[in-house]
């Protein structure tokens, strides 16, 4: 298959992993080993009341979060407008009509021809004759003969296999047609999925500066209440500035992801991306080999293709056999003495039969042969490797769904351990990077969950691929 402006689309997206990678910068440098840690101070009532109340209240950044859209655009709805809108649908459709056409040629084997001659001959000189006293013109100076022709086909035992062939040839464009569709449908969700996991780095960064100006709130309490230092404030205040920058930076790279799926999908950048319903994958391997074997497109075209080189190499052998047509002919002469019936008709049967041609004959039933061969050969090929692939993408998936399990385990450790660190915090009995490192740590590993879970749901939706389901499916 020709290189599709799909390939072009893909380059014209955001890689995926500088994106996911640029989303979420390292540790600062004051969370890392090494840094200095004051002593823990003594619990200050008034402190840990500014920062009970810094817990509850809605902070400034959550206009920062906000992503502008005036519609929700679906998974399927992007699916609708990728194949209605792209180039590769409307060139497969061009070349569906191509194929059809192929047919109307087929018939022409077939249907009768026929065709009108008129010729005007204009003489040097007119031949006349004496006869008694009337003269008889043997050829006129000017001279009009009209002939036609209707020629039918009575027998021609290519025609049939050809016939079909053109109608096999029709098929064989419909199925590349929907193994285009399947790789815009692939195409769309590695970028859809892309967008939804960006949006949930957004959320996570959000967060992550809502519970960094919590403690930037409490640091200040305690500074101003003399149980903190200027340098705990100036932590919190640059982790505050640090989270600030991680979220526009998460932004930027939805917004640039937004601009490439509407690039693609030929629609505005206005929309906004919500959780599609999800594939699940059936418990059995071999149901889902038997069904690759008989949806994948590919192979579908394949065994076609076999079928069309079975009835090239029939019509081949029907060059051995002869052709008969019957052709009805009617003229008009002019009329001269010699000729006084100036319009004439008569019927043909023509049998046509080719002896010997060189050895074009069996030279093209030889290269058919081979033809057919090396499809077979193919064949078994594309079916080992469909085999081979299935079991590569459940392998990918369990693999994936492995460690998706332990990265919810590490959520939940991570969310407990913030819980714990704001605690020990009010009582004096944790520093305030021991909260700060919580907060990073918990923000990691949720990033890592969203990672997973994109990697995942583009896991599942390469092996629906693989097996050949229908967009429509």
């Amino acid at each position: 298959m020709k290189r599709t402006p799909i390939a072009a689309a893909a380059r014209g997206a955001l890689p995926l992993a500088l994106l996911l990678a640029s989303a979420l910068p390292a540790a600062p440098a004051w969370a890392q080993d090494g840094a200095p840690t004051p002593t823990p101070t003594a619990p200050d009532p008034a402190a840990d009341d500014m920062f009970n109340r810094a817990q509850s209240i809605d902070t400034q950044t959550s206009e920062l979060g906000v992503i502008q859209a005036s519609r929700v655009l679906s998974f399927d709805e992007a699916v609708e407008l990728v194949i209605r809108n792209s180039p590769d649908i409307k060139i497969a459709e061009e070349r569906l009509k191509q194929a059809q056409v192929l047919q109307d040629r087929a018939w022409a084997l077939l249907l009768p021809t026929a065709t009108l001659q008129g010729v005007y001959t204009r003489f040097n000189k007119e031949i006349a004759t004496n006869f008694g006293p009337a003269e008889i013109i043997i050829q006129p100076q000017d001279a009009f003969n009209f002939q036609g022709t209707l020629r039918t086909t009575l027998f021609n035992g290519r025609a049939f296999p050809l016939l079909k062939v053109a109608y096999l040839t029709e098929e064989l464009q419909r199925l590349g047609n929907q193994q285009v569709e399947l790789e815009l449908r692939y195409a769309t969700a590695q970028q859809y999925f892309q967008l939804l996991t960006l949006k949930k780095l957004i959320t996570i960064s959000e967060e992550s500066l809502k519970s960094r100006e919590v403690v930037l709130e409490a640091t200040r309490a305690r500074v101003n209440a003399g149980t903190a230092t200027p340098f705990e404030a100036t932590r919190a205040e640059t982790a505050v500035l640090t989270a600030r920058n991680e979220l526009e930076a998460n932004k930027l790279a939805f917004h640039k992801a937004r601009e490439g799926l509407a690039s693609f999908l030929l629609t505005p950048a206005d929309f906004d991306v919500a959780e599609p319903r999800k594939r699940q994958l059936p418990a059995s391997r071999t149901s889902f080999v038997d069904q690759a074997m008989s949806e994948r497109a590919d192979l579908k075209l394949a065994r076609k293709q076999v079928e069309s080189n079975d009835l090239q190499q029939d019509a081949n052998w029907w060059l051995y056999a002869p052709t008969v047509s019957a052709q009805f002919n009617v003229t008009k002469v002019p009329e001269t003495a010699l000729q006084p019936n100036p319009w004439q008709w008569n019927i043909q049967v023509i049998a046509a039969w080719t002896l010997y041609d060189g050895g074009m004959r069996e030279a093209s039933i030889k290269e058919q042969s081979i033809a057919i061969q090396t499809q077979d050969y193919e064949i078994q090929k594309l079916e080992e490797g469909i085999r081979r692939d299935i079991e590569l993408a459940f392998l990918d998936v369990e693999n994936l769904q492995v460690q998706l399990r332990s990265a919810e385990e590490e959520i939940k450790l991570a969310e407990l351990g913030l819980q714990q660190a704001q605690d020990g915090y009010r009582l004096g009995a944790l520093l305030q990077i021991d909260v700060l490192n919580a907060e990073t740590q918990l923000r990691l590993a949720r990033a890592n969950q969203a990672r997973l879970q994109l990697a995942y749901d583009l896991a599942v939706e390469s092996t629906w691929r693989v097996a050949g389901v229908d967009v429509a499916e």
